[in-house]
């Protein structure tokens, strides 16, 4: 059975819900990313 100690050592080894990227985190840096990739296609046009 696991004890506490092993318990605190399980909880320092897995990612938090605070540290885990959410399906919103993810939508937001897309969109970043497709600015982004926008900017650059349209600058690559003009030279």
């Amino acid at each position: 059975m696991l004890e506490d100690q092993d318990i605190q050592k399980l909880i320092k080894v897995f990612a938090t819900r605070d540290e885990i990227v959410s399906k919103l985190d993810l939508a937001e840096l897309d969109q970043k990313f497709d600015v982004l990739q926008t900017s650059v296609d349209n600058y690559a046009k003009k030279s």
